[in-house]
């Protein structure tokens, strides 16, 4: 979620450790990192609005845990929208708040980023963000996740309080299906995303792919195919 309020909100809309989630979600997950474990996640994607011109970005997103049950993690992506290309790079950070909960109760994390963009020529700071984060295993296979937090754009000098909720289901041994709606108080017209992952090599390698929609307004689309792999 962070990553999209921040990094990729050029693209007007595209949207890990007991609780998988991350990609293909946009909803954020409670699970960090353990020290010294670390993702290499890239991903493209593409979103149109009805009628309108459609929008490209390609990110690569480096994260490692770093102790004291906390990650952090270098996102850098580069977006097309009519003709003009932004750079983006993003800090990101988690840390859990009750690493010991019980396998059934829910986990709850604090997520933060600090982003920078181009799209005012050099690198400048573009936006902040907080997110509050819980996951909550509703059976062996099923997880419920729910962010809210808040963004500041420095551009726009706005603030934007944002929601997510998510469901992701252990449909096979090697195949996760999500299910998600996310939003925030600057847009009437909420996203409905769906979502697979594919364990190529379980616990190392996955492929994933999600396709988006927004109910109402510009009735935008997004899909987008990703990569990661855990070393």
């Amino acid at each position: 979620m962070i990553i999209r309020l921040l990094s990729l909100a050029a693209v007007t809309g595209l949207s890990c450790a007991s609780a998988l989630a991350g990609r293909p979600m946009a909803t954020e997950d409670a699970g960090v990192l353990d020290a010294g474990a670390c993702e290499l996640e890239s991903f493209a994607g593409r979103s149109r609005p009805a009628g309108g011109p459609s929008s490209q970005v390609l990110s690569m997103q480096l994260g490692c845990g770093v102790g004291a049950n906390s990650q952090l993690a270098l996102a850098a992506a580069r977006s097309n929208s009519d003709g003009e290309s932004t750079r983006t790079l993003t800090l990101l950070g988690k840390t859990a708040l009750n690493p010991d909960a019980d396998d059934d109760a829910p986990s709850y994390a604090l997520a933060w980023a600090l982003g920078a963009d181009s799209a005012q020529g050099g690198m400048r700071h573009e936006g902040t963000a907080l997110n509050a984060v819980m996951s909550w295993p509703l059976h062996d296979k099923v997880t419920l996740h729910a962010n809210i937090g808040w963004s500041h754009s420095a551009s726009a000098k706005q603030s934007t309080t944002g929601w997510a909720v998510g469901v992701e289901h252990n449909f096979v041994n090697a195949l996760d299906m999500t299910a998600e709606t996310y939003g925030n108080d600057r847009e009437s017209a909420p996203w409905v995303q769906v979502g697979l992952r594919w364990a190529v090599r379980p616990n190392q390698l996955y492929v994933d792919t999600n396709y988006g929609v927004q109910v109402g307004g510009d009735r935008q689309r997004s899909i987008s195919v990703g990569l990661r792999w855990a070393f």
